[in-house]
């Protein structure tokens, strides 16, 4: 099995494949809307932060999000509305029993052809453990 793939071959991937990348992977994989709630969610997600997708389908300001960078929301997603990415951004985030717990995220907008943000590709890896051996 190749395991060096380029672009063009990862355009070529099968449904299930992608499936299967979306299903195993260790990193929370979602999608958000261009209102700021998430649409879609891997099991990654739903394990890391407690949430399921269908929790926070409504939420503008998505609770995963601490009280002092919900003021970031906004400025975030006029950001991706102009197709800027934002790449291994390191921040916080809540989960569903209230533990702080540190990523690394990185964010791509998807734009139509008309420009307009249709959702943001959005991923995070849990970085907490490394982050408590550093503080030691």
């Amino acid at each position: 099995m190749n395991s060096n793939y380029t672009i063009n071959d990862l355009g070529k991937a099968t449904q299930s494949e992608l499936e299967i990348i979306w299903n195993n992977s260790n990193d929370a994989i979602f999608l958000i809307a261009p209102t700021g709630a998430v649409l879609k969610a891997n099991p990654a997600f739903e394990k890391m932060l407690g949430y399921s997708p269908a929790e926070l389908e409504k939420d503008p300001v998505p609770p995963i999000l601490p009280a002092h960078l919900i003021k970031e929301q906004q400025p975030f997603l006029e950001q991706m509305k102009r197709g800027e990415a934002r790449e291994y951004y390191e921040a916080q985030r809540v989960t569903k029993k209230g533990h702080l717990i540190d990523i690394v995220a990185s964010y791509r907008p998807y734009l139509s052809e008309a420009k307009e943000l249709q959702f943001i590709v959005a991923m995070y890896k849990d970085v907490t453990r490394q982050k408590e051996i550093e503080r030691r």
